[in-house]
């Protein structure tokens, strides 16, 4: 696997593993949980609209890096 690919898998990975905006703003997230167990918050629009573009970018970047594999392959026949 050379540098481009690697670099470009990287940034697959870390888009799509990506946490939503609510866990990376908890102070000191995971270790400063609350003590008291707390009701689960509702799914709010904006980590769903996150979620989603998330997906999206996934499978367009999926798309073009399967479609870079291709020209290579055909390039090596």
């Amino acid at each position: 696997m050379d540098g481009s690919l690697q670099r470009f898998s990287v940034m697959l990975s870390s888009l799509y593993f990506a946490p939503p905006h609510r866990v990376t703003r908890a102070k000191g997230f995971p270790f400063e949980l609350s003590r008291r167990p707390r009701r689960r918050a509702p799914i709010k629009l904006g980590n769903t609209i996150q979620l989603s573009y998330q997906v999206l970018a996934v499978t367009v970047l999926r798309f073009y890096f399967y479609q870079i594999l291709r020209e290579r392959a055909a390039e090596d026949d």
